[in-house]
Order: C-alpha cells, then sequence, then structure tokens
C-alpha cells in the first residue's frame, strides 16, 4: 500500500493542547462524580491514553467497546460491534472517547445503545470533527479540533491499520 502524505493537520503540539481543552472541560463537568470512561476501539486508544492520564486527578471507571463501520478505507455504513462493556452502567454517566467524529453513525449507535442498557447520561468526547462528513445530525460534546473533511491517518486514526500510531494527523493524498 502506497500512502502519500500530503501535510500535517494537526502537529503534536496542537494535539496535546487540544487533550488538555478537553480535559478541562470534563474536570469541570464532572466534578464529585465518577463516570465510566468508555473508548471505541481500536481508533480511539492513542487519544484515550493521552486523556485518561491528564484526567488522572479525578475519579473515573474505565470499559471499552470495539465497534466497527470501516472496511479498506470507507464506512460502510454497517456497524459491528466486535466486544461489549462488561461493567454494569445502570444510573451512570458515561463518556463515549472516540478520535474522530465523521459521519456520526457509530457515536450515534453507541449513545442509543447505552442509553438502552440503563446509562442515565451518555456524553461524547472527540480527538477531533470532521463535521462536513456527516450523515446525520448529530454532535459530540466535547471536540479537541475541527479538521477538514478529508482522509486523516494518525493519532488513533488509519488505513487498514496503516500509520494509526503517527505522533501527529495527517491528510493523505488522494
Amino acid at each position: 500500500m502506497d500512502i502519500q502524505i500530503d501535510r500535517v493537520i494537526m502537529d503534536e503540539a496542537q494535539i496535546q493542547a487540544a487533550v488538555k481543552k478537553v480535559a478541562a472541560e470534563i474536570r469541570r463537568d464532572y466534578a464529585g462524580k465518577r463516570p465510566v470512561m468508555v473508548p471505541i476501539m481500536k481508533g480511539a486508544i492513542v487519544f484515550t491514553a493521552d486523556l485518561l492520564r491528564e484526567l488522572s486527578d479525578i475519579e473515573f471507571d474505565f470499559d471499552y467497546v470495539d465497534v466497527s463501520s470501516y472496511a479498506h478505507g470507507a464506512s460502510t455504513g454497517e456497524l459491528k460491534v466486535e466486544v461489549n462493556v462488561r461493567k454494569d452502567i445502570t444510573n451512570r454517566d458515561v463518556i463515549l472517547i472516540d478520535e474522530v467524529i465523521d459521519t456520526g453513525l457509530t457515536i450515534d449507535f453507541l449513545i442509543k445503545e447505552f442509553t438502552k442498557l440503563g446509562a442515565s447520561s451518555v456524553k461524547t468526547v472527540v480527538a477531533v470533527d470532521k463535521k462536513a462528513g456527516r450523515k446525520i445530525e448529530i454532535e459530540a460534546d466535547y471536540v479537541g479540533a475541527d479538521v477538514p473533511n478529508e482522509y486523516l491517518l494518525g493519532y488513533g486514526m488509519d488505513l487498514d491499520g496503516s500509520h494509526r500510531f503517527l505522533p501527529q494527523i495527517v491528510a493523505i493524498k488522494a
């Protein structure tokens, strides 16, 4: 696979500033509470690690889900839940963590699922938001930064598993 990077969208310093920004908002909104942090794997792994380290001064519980709607670089629109939470979330505040909100389908699906499971609230935090990619009307509750509607790699975003762990977010040439 020959991937050509076009340009850097966010460098490491910009990413860390975005993480600090959303962490401060979560810390403010969940003071005195103990939310359940639930990253959407695999993409959210890098952002989750940075975010939860930044939030190490507050109490929270942790679980994860593995949901996929992408195959070979494109959203299929069909969601497949690989792993679901094991923690009882009845009457709990849940914060879904993802690296990017694009079509909105995954976040919307999971908000509905966690609500059905009895969560008292379900909020979303994303490292980056591709507003122009939406297929449904939905907004994340906490957003690190807005990014262009291009194919992005790095900081959890990948193309068939490639480039997920780049320390910056890059756009690739079409």
